[in-house]
C-alpha cells in the first residue's frame, strides 16, 4: 500500500472519531490507535489532510453543497462527507 493511501486512511479515520466525538484533536494526532502501524511520512501527510480539512470544513461544506444538485447536504453521510472535504 503507498504512503499517501495510508495517510489518506489514517485521515479518515481520525476525522471520524474527531467529528463523532468530543475527542480533542491534539489528542486524535498522537495516534495511539495506530501505534507501529505507520511512520513519520505517512503521520506528517495525514495531519495535513485533517488539519487542512478541519480548519476549512465551513468553506468545504459550502463548495459541497452548491455542487450537490438535486442532493440536500445533510442526507449526505458523515463518512462520505469527509472524504469529499479532504479531496
Amino acid at each position: 500500500m503507498g504512503k499517501r493511501r495510508k495517510s489518506r486512511e489514517l485521515a479518515l479515520q481520525a476525522l471520524y472519531q474527531y467529528y463523532i466525538s468530543d475527542t480533542d484533536i491534539d489528542e486524535i494526532l498522537k495516534f495511539d490507535w495506530d501505534k507501529g502501524k505507520s511512520d513519520n511520512e505517512i503521520n506528517d501527510f495525514a495531519i495535513k489532510l485533517i488539519k487542512g480539512t478541519i480548519e476549512k470544513t465551513d468553506e468545504l461544506d459550502e463548495y459541497i453543497k452548491n455542487l450537490s444538485k438535486n442532493w440536500d447536504f445533510s442526507r449526505i453521510n458523515l463518512i462520505d462527507k469527509i472524504i469529499l472535504r479532504f479531496s
